[in-house]
Parts: C-alpha cells; structure tokens; sequence
C-alpha cells in the first residue's frame, strides 16, 4: 500500500495526524494549480482552503472517492474552479503583477523562444476550451497520467 493510500485509509478514520498530513502535502501543490488557472493568489489560497474543507466534509459523510487521493483532491479543486469562480475570466485577466512578470521571463529568452511562448499563450487563452485548458495543465504541468486526468 503507497503512501496516499495509506494516509486516504487513515483520514477516512478522521484521524486528524493523516488529515493534516495531507493538507501540508498537498497544499502547495493545489495552490500552484488554482494559480495557473485563475493568475489571482487570493482566490487561489481561498481555494486551497475550501479544497481541504470539502474535503473533510466527504471524509466526514463517509464518501469514496473510487480514485487515488490526488487526483481526488484535484477533481473537488476543478469542481470549485468550474462551479463557483467561472476561472475562465480570471485566466484570460491580467493585472499588473503579471505583466510584469511576462516582462521578467521574456527578457531570459530569445527572439524564437519568445515567439514561442507568446503562440502557445495565445492558443491558451483563446483557441482551447475551458476543459482543454484544464487537461493541458493537468498533464503537462502537474503530470497527471492519462488516467487521472479523465478521472477528474
């Protein structure tokens, strides 16, 4: 049994030390998701907490997830995303912190990197559905398999 497997096995007890661990675990990794997604801190740590809170409230109500704990944590992070912040307007958004930070990684590339990356920036943001996007970052970025990825 992997680690997951046995910390899901635990937290379904309520055992608190298997709940936090899982929390400290997986946080940051949740966190950078819903970033990439929605490009606002605020609503991506808000997010984050409201993941953890779900999720306990499923441990709680004796639910089974039928999939592994990450891509199930994962799949409650998309649910919120999709249902609750329309993260399509925030993924197209831009404020001035990030502009300044394309400004910042465009300076470390060259003229046909940077072509690069502006093309594939613009076919992320208006030649691929919301769904696309998600499975693009899903497993190029996070490093799902194909599996999870159509699990969440």
């Amino acid at each position: 049994m992997d680690r997951d497997s046995m910390l899901l096995a635990a937290a379904r007890k309520m055992n608190r030390d298997a709940i936090t661990e899982i929390s400290e675990f997986y946080t940051p990794v949740l966190y950078k998701y819903a970033l990439r997604l929605n490009n606002n801190a605020e609503m991506a740590d808000q997010l984050v907490g409201d993941v953890f809170e779900r999720f306990v409230q499923q441990l709680s109500a004796g639910q089974n997830p039928g999939v592994n704990l990450r891509a199930w944590l994962f799949e409650i992070a998309h649910n919120f995303l999709v249902a609750d912040v329309r993260y399509t307007r925030y993924f197209l958004s831009t404020d001035w912190s990030d502009l300044k930070r394309k400004k910042q990684e465009s300076a470390n590339l060259n003229a046909d990197d940077q072509r690069m990356v502006d093309a594939i920036r613009l076919a992320l943001l208006h030649d691929l559905t919301s769904d696309q996007r998600h499975v693009v970052l899903l497993r190029l970025l996070e490093g799902f398999s194909l599996k999870e990825t159509a699990a969440i």
